[in-house]
């Protein structure tokens, strides 16, 4: 049977810091995660992770890479842009590991590529065709563009452009349109099931593109499908591992990624995508709900929940087999119950059924991933009451 994949997208230098900030949420929300274009600089001015994490973790597909030509592969074209946009520059270390990982997978299946090259944007054309059918649109961008809150309708990227160029209304607006039709091109070049959109201003932003908002017909025809509800699971998902960064100590994210409890998130995000697919919404908050309810619920089962009364606040096993058998230490911080014949049950049955009747980890049936993805550790009693009360906090 295949691994259960959730493959999202993210335009992540359009939200400058913001996105690289979030990076370690993108990579451990997903499987893989596809980023557009990314910059390098911005990446080591703002990144949450690693440069060797994130290089690990694109040799090992968790993080593909989509791009144009001449941005992933061309170094003189990026120090041609670096002469107005610092961002731009080309990283020997990180790029280069780019341009050679894209240079080894020419000969592997396209759905295993790491470094996919996008097609030319096909945005500028289309949007001179949409503005020469209606030339309505420049007084209606022009009138967004005028506002005082324009930042909460039109995408960071796009404005800082226009701002920059000091562009004349026709230029802005053709600007515009070319960058959604560019932006939907690229969630469709990344092969992605569920895009991040970071920022609500992507949504107010589509949500004008594609709501007929212009009052005429024609803008949205060729702009990518929507879902309000994979947008709502994309953000609820961020809000999520955000609340759990609360705890969160320095766990290693690509352990963290290659240990079940990667998988165990991936299917609990999957199993709302396909509630999706068959025509579900999700309501407001549903993940951070579902999850508090899990982990409010989950119990120890077997021998070892004995353990986690009032009178046994910290125990730990250590068993170690020998030549002449199993032996077991048990270290208590407090407890005024008569253990010695626990211990003696679980010497004369061994280690494996110690293992059975709780005393191990393995022995809690709630959710292990957000444990793990906070401090890569199992859950304790100790943790398990923190975790509990972060999300009954709010």
């Amino acid at each position: 049977m295949s691994e259960v994949g959730f493959r999202t997208f993210c335009h992540i230098s359009d939200y400058k810091a913001a996105g690289y900030a979030n990076l370690h949420r993108l990579i451990a929300g997903s499987k893989p995660v596809v980023l557009w274009a990314p910059s390098s600089a911005m990446f080591r001015q703002y990144g949450s992770i690693s440069v060797d994490d994130f290089l690990h973790l694109l040799k090992h597909r968790q993080v593909r890479i989509v791009g144009r030509e001449r941005w992933l592969l061309d170094r003189s074209y990026r120090d041609m842009r670096a002469r107005k946009w610092d961002a731009a520059a080309w990283d020997d270390e990180i790029d280069g590991a780019i341009y050679r990982t894209y240079i080894r997978d020419l000969h592997v299946p396209a759905e295993e590529k790491r470094v996919i090259i996008a097609e030319d944007e096909p945005g500028q054309a289309w949007a001179e065709r949409t503005l020469s059918a209606d030339p309505g649109q420049i007084e209606f961008w022009q009138e967004v563009l005028d506002r005082p809150d324009v930042e909460d309708y039109v995408p960071g990227g796009t404005l800082e452009a226009i701002t920059r160029e000091q562009m004349d209304p026709e230029t802005a607006t053709l600007r515009i349109l070319r960058d959604a039709r560019n932006h939907g091109q690229a969630v469709n070049d990344a092969d992605a099931e569920v895009p991040f959109l970071l920022s609500r201003t992507d949504t107010r932003f589509l949500d004008i593109l594609t709501a007929g908002r212009f009052g005429r017909a024609g803008v949205a025809a060729d702009l990518p499908v929507r879902s309000a509800s994979t947008d709502a699971l994309a953000e609820q998902l961020l809000g999520v591992l955000a609340r759990l960064d609360e705890c969160r100590g320095h766990p290693s994210l690509p352990k963290f990624i290659a240990g079940d409890g990667h998988k165990e998130l991936i299917e609990w995000l999957v199993t709302y995508k396909m509630m999706i697919q068959h025509g579900s919404t999700i309501d407001d908050n549903a993940l951070m709900r579902d999850l508090a309810q899990k982990l409010r619920q989950a119990k120890r089962s077997g021998f070892g929940k004995e353990f986690d009364g009032r009178y046994a606040r910290l125990m730990t096993l250590v068993g170690t087999a020998g030549a002449t058998g199993a032996t077991v230490q048990l270290v208590q911080e407090q407890s005024p119950l008569n253990i010695l014949g626990v211990a003696c049950e679980a010497i004369a049955l061994g280690g494996a059924a110690a293992g059975a009747y709780g005393w191990v980890a393995g022995s809690y049936d709630g959710p292990q991933w957000p444990y793990l993805f906070s401090n890569g550790t199992k859950p304790s009693r100790r943790s398990r009451k923190a975790m509990t009360d972060l999300f009954a906090a709010r």
